[in-house]
């Protein structure tokens, strides 16, 4: 990993959080011609990025190479698989963060999962479950197996929980070298997989819910939409500008 890739993936994530915090998220489906967003986040905060989760993610990597699967207990995981015998030269931050994400910005691939829940019930994803095209689009989908539950599905709420700190990413490219792994771990894990993913609202309207004593000090960055904590990651903040590549 080179720090500019790290910066890239640093960058992509932060970004795709502000334009959801923003609410220029679109949910609607393809078909319909009126445009839906997600709501607006009141506490969305910047991701910094973390050596600590980047080592695990690269020891989950590793593992997945040999067909492996691993778990972390401190940290959620996102997973995407280059296959390198059809792509060449390819931005693997930009292609793995763009299918995560699209899992949610894009209704019309609803068969690849269940974007907007962590288990067997429909989550309350931002409150967004009244909008009627998700409302349909939830009733028709999950007519199928109530146990219904894939990888997938979680892709986006990793990248979207508005209480995510830590942000390491790894790509390794097998042996064979026939596929090439991209991992990113966040944390901290997520205790509650029942709530609500973000917390809706005027953007940074509620980031003072992060101080944790005096010492500790809330910044918005209001143009992003994103809580800032402590003058440090304001500082790593405003070195880092957000970069919001097409969907």
């Amino acid at each position: 990993m080179t720090n500019e890739l790290r910066r890239r993936f640093l960058r992509l994530h932060n970004g795709y959080r502000s334009i959801l915090a923003l609410g220029h998220v679109n949910i609607s489906e393809e078909s319909n011609e009126t445009f839906l967003y997600a709501h607006r986040a009141s506490r969305m905060r910047i991701l910094d990025y973390d050596c600590d989760a980047e080592g695990s993610a690269y020891e989950s990597a590793i593992k997945q190479c040999s067909s492996n699967k691993s778990s972390s207990a401190e940290y959620d995981e996102n997973v995407y698989v280059i296959d390198n015998t059809y792509e060449d030269e390819v931005d693997p931050a930009l292609k793995a963060i763009s299918s995560w994400t699209s899992q949610a910005f894009n209704l019309t691939h609803a068969e690849e999962g269940i974007p907007y829940q962590w288990n067997d019930s429909v989550s309350d994803f931002a409150n967004v479950c009244d909008m009627f095209p998700f409302h349909k689009f939830a009733e028709n989908f999950f007519s199928k197996s109530a146990s219904h539950e894939t990888t997938i599905s979680q892709c986006i709420i990793k990248v979207a929980w508005d209480a995510r700190e830590k942000l390491g990413c790894a790509v390794v490219t097998c042996d064979q070298g026939n596929t090439t792994h991209v991992v990113c771990h966040y944390g901290p894990k997520a205790a509650n997989k029942t709530e609500p993913i973000y917390k809706v609202g005027v953007p940074c309207s509620n980031c003072t819910e992060y101080t944790r004593g005096d010492e500790e000090k809330v910044f918005c960055h209001a143009d992003e939409g994103v809580c800032v904590i402590n003058l440090r990651d304001l500082n790593s903040h405003l070195n880092t500008s957000l970069r919001y590549p097409p969907i």
